[in-house]
């Protein structure tokens, strides 16, 4: 999960948009995920799977070693939750409710990343979001003599985004070695990168839809009793704050990589059509490396493969 400080020639890292002017070839990636959960308490147990298409980015080097360009679709957010609240009420009986949401935001970029000087690139993500958020909220009667109530939202969600982001790269390490009068440097295959990513503010223009109803509820069948709202097309603002990100990776040619990235992003300042949450800000720690046996073993598969391993803290909003 780093790559606010990675830089590759044959990647598309949007991580760090300033990665691209590194691109040495036109380099296309898609990706699929899969996730299998399982969920247990002391007397039920349910199995959840879920397959999305995740990613698609085109980088290509304009002006080689100076000026690299990308393009993709990538995820922006996403929301998936269920929850179930069952209580005993002393005039109703048993009551259940339901809390559930679905839907996401997907990214849509052009980006952009020059050299400045020798070991300086900067570059920047214009980005188009899009998307629907879903949320249902249900409250539902054990017994026949209660209406239940149902309230489903959708938001339509739809703007222009920016990010941007900087990378220092500290190429040829020098080692020291002693000689027999005094001490000697050399220059290695060995190099040090330094990275950091940031986006302001953004305000999101939005559109909700908002229904909700009073039914009765029959075995398998609902009986629609009446609509207590039905408000449609309202226009609001969904406020994103900023964020900020720093990272380092060290190389040893190109068998060797280290690196280790801090990101955070202000969550206290959402508000939701000017309803401000109960959120907290976020911060994710992550660490990883990757090493190649020999990547110009074109007769051995296993051998110029790249082996991965990383881990990560986070603490979501």
């Amino acid at each position: 999960g780093i790559g606010i400080a990675y830089r590759s020639p044959f990647n598309v890292n949007t991580i760090n948009p300033a990665s691209y002017s590194a691109l040495s070839l036109t380099t296309f990636e898609f990706g699929l995920s899969a996730s299998f959960t399982q969920f247990t308490t002391n007397n039920s147990q349910q199995k959840t799977s879920d397959a999305t298409f995740s990613y698609f980015a085109l980088g290509f080097p304009v002006v080689k070693n100076k000026w690299g360009a990308a393009l993709g679709l990538v995820p922006f957010s996403a929301v998936g939750y269920k929850i179930y609240d069952a209580v005993l009420d002393s005039n109703a009986g048993g009551v259940l409710y339901t809390y559930q949401g679905d839907g996401g935001v997907n990214r849509f970029f052009i980006g952009n990343s020059v050299k400045l000087v020798k070991n300086l690139s900067v570059g920047f993500n214009a980005s188009y979001l899009f998307g629907s958020l879903n949320r249902s909220n249900r409250v539902e009667f054990a017994g026949s003599h209660f209406f239940n109530s149902r309230f489903t939202e959708t938001a339509t969600i739809s703007n222009v985004y920016f990010n941007f982001g900087m990378q220092y790269a500290i190429d040829s390490l020098p080692k020291r070695f002693k000689t027999e009068t005094s001490f000697a440097k050399i220059k290695t295959d060995r190099s040090l990168n330094f990275g950091f990513t940031f986006s302001l503010p953004t305000d999101l223009s939005a559109e909700k839809n908002v229904v909700g109803v009073r039914y009765l509820t029959s075995g398998v069948l609902t009986n629609l009793r009446d609509t207590i709202i039905n408000s449609s097309e309202e226009k609001g603002i969904i406020k994103i704050p900023y964020s900020v990100g720093f990272g380092a990776v060290y190389k040893k040619g190109n068998q060797l990589i280290m690196g280790a990235d801090v990101a955070m992003q202000n969550w206290k300042d959402y508000s939701y059509f000017g309803a401000d949450d109960s959120l907290r800000n976020s911060l994710r720690i992550s660490a990883g490396a990757q090493f190649t046996p020999d990547e110009r073993a074109m007769k051995s598969y296993t051998q110029s493969m790249q082996y991965r391993v990383g881990m990560f803290y986070n603490q979501t909003y």
